[in-house]
């Protein structure tokens, strides 16, 4: 997907300011490589979102997981969707399986660990007994496993409301002086207050464990604000996923 002649990748530069230049009407993007500039911005910064530029003043928290995997066998290549409850398992492909996986508020650390491995057995052995032991009787010790075999451990970016943060972003600092009542009366009625937003800027973060699902037609929705194209999704599930 990022293949194509309107993209270009940029790995290893972290953002260390944005900030928009309202002379030229572009987004400057320093970073220790340079600075990167554009007419839009859209922060897809997933567990960064706690340390990046303007995204830091959400309330979110991390949570790590870890998945494992387990090379297929002839029985359990019989599996053909993936199976899901507290914990989940995935058809075989190129010849293994993926399950897991944990959850650990607030644990920044994503180096895999041995008694995440252990957890995720236990939790396949409840979710299908039948699966764990076919897998599990080609299974090495969890602590002695070659990093080749092991699964894969990051951080989930979370909102309060456990729904992904989608659309234009308003002006924090502004926008704290614009509704100053509201901290005092929450009901406080607000007429004619536009909401002062960034020129151009969006966000689309805090996609929990279902990123994979949510995230690309959350990205299609930004794409239609920007282009004025029509929208993927309700406007009650533009609403309920603001960023404001």
């Amino acid at each position: 997907l990022l293949d194509h002649p309107n993209i270009r990748l940029l790995t290893e530069h972290n953002v260390e300011e944005a900030a928009y230049d309202s002379e030229s009407r572009q987004w400057r993007v320093r970073t220790p490589h340079g600075t990167l500039s554009g007419s839009h911005i859209v922060f897809c910064t997933g567990a960064g979102s706690l340390h990046a530029p303007i995204t830091r003043q959400f309330s979110l928290q991390i949570i790590r997981g870890q998945t494992s995997i387990a090379p297929a066998t002839e029985d359990s290549r019989a599996l053909k969707t993936a199976l899901s409850a507290a914990s989940y398992i995935s058809p075989a492909w190129q010849g293994r399986h993926c399950f897991g996986a944990t959850f650990a508020p607030n644990n920044p650390d994503t180096a895999w660990q041995a008694e995440d491995e252990r957890h995720n057995r236990q939790a396949l052995s409840q979710l299908n007994e039948p699966l764990y032991h076919s897998l599990s009787a080609a299974w090495g010790d969890e602590s002695s496993l070659h990093p080749t075999e092991r699964g894969h451990a990051a951080l989930r970016c979370d909102s309060p409301d456990h729904l992904p943060i989608v659309g234009a972003l308003g002006d924090i600092a502004a926008m704290q002086t614009a509704y100053a009542k509201l901290a005092l009366d929450k009901n406080y009625r607000l007429d004619n207050v536009p909401c002062p937003y960034l020129p151009n800027a969006y966000i689309n973060t805090a996609h929990g464990t279902r990123g994979l699902a949510t995230a690309p037609v959350c990205a299609a929705a930004i794409a239609a604000d920007i282009l004025g194209l029509p929208q993927p999704l309700s406007q009650r599930l533009r609403t309920a996923l603001h960023p404001n």
